[in-house]
């Protein structure tokens, strides 16, 4: 059982760290090329109308709204033709800071999340790592803030729907009201349930390199004055490998768990990004 468990978390760690922007410590081995051509599970909305006349309200959106907010999640990692799965435990201050610890059975790392940086440890080789969101875009050649991130994992727009003259907005099925939006080589589209007026997916796309990032939300949950997902999918797309990771909430809750406990020991080494 021991090997096993050993054999899974070595695999786990020999990938690139594209998964950061999944809060994954991930380094080692040279990136894996896939020539396969990739494409995007998006949800299928090829019969729509553009509109100019219905919007989302925004005192009607389902907009997550909390101090602090905390998940305990189960997770799977699809890494091309690699599958993994652990835990997670998530500790969000709204606007402020996101601490992640994932383990296998025992704890394997650690992140921390702030508006300006991202800070990082794994026990496995005794590593940790300093970066900025500048370094992420490098990465994964899309550009993130803080606030993003943070409402790629909740299940907030990545972009505020305040201005909807901002957008084309378009009608499927009666169902869906997509709100789309080009800037320079990226493009941003948000599909919200009518009916609910949830968010249900959301992506970024890099347009000349084919890149993006997906994320699907579903089985929506009532805390406190909002509806929250039970479940993620986010989906990225580097242009040579294709990485899943979906996240089951198991339990979540909106109580203050005070300053975050977040410590790089200091016999660690540090790498490179």
């Amino acid at each position: 059982m021991a090997l096993v468990v050993q054999e899974q978390i070595n695999n786990l760690f020999n990938m690139r760290t594209y998964l950061l922007v999944f809060f994954l410590i991930i380094s080692g081995c040279n990136q894996k090329k896939n020539n396969k051509k990739q494409t995007s599970n998006f949800l299928n909305t090829d019969t729509r109308d553009l509109i100019d006349n219905k919007t989302i309200k925004n005192e009607n959106l389902n907009y997550i709204v909390f101090n602090s907010l905390n998940l305990s999640s189960k997770a799977e990692l699809q890494y091309n033709n690699f599958r993994y799965s652990f835990d997670l435990n998530f500790g969000i201050k709204k606007n402020d800071e996101i601490l992640i610890s994932g383990s296998l059975i025992l704890p394997i790392f650690k992140i921390l999340i702030q508006q300006d940086k991202i800070l990082a440890y794994q026990k496995i080789d005794k590593t940790f790592f300093e970066i900025d969101f500048n370094d992420v875009y490098k990465k994964i050649g899309i550009d993130l803030n803080y606030n993003q991130l943070e409402s790629i994992l909740i299940g907030n727009p990545v972009l505020s729907v305040n201005n909807p003259e901002n957008f084309k907005i378009y009608k499927s099925s009666e169902k869906f009201l997509i709100y789309e939006k080009e800037e320079a080589d990226v493009s941003y589209t948000m599909i919200f349930d009518i009916n609910s007026n949830r968010l249900i997916n959301q992506e970024i796309k890099q347009l000349k390199l084919n890149r993006y990032l997906y994320v699907q939300y579903d089985v929506f949950e009532k805390i406190d004055n909002f509806y929250f997902p039970s479940s993620n999918q986010i989906t990225i797309n580097d242009g040579k490998n294709l990485i899943n990771l979906i996240i089951e909430n198991k339990s979540k809750n909106i109580e203050d768990r005070g300053p975050f406990e977040f410590k790089i020991p200091n016999n660690y080494t540090k790498t490179q990004f």
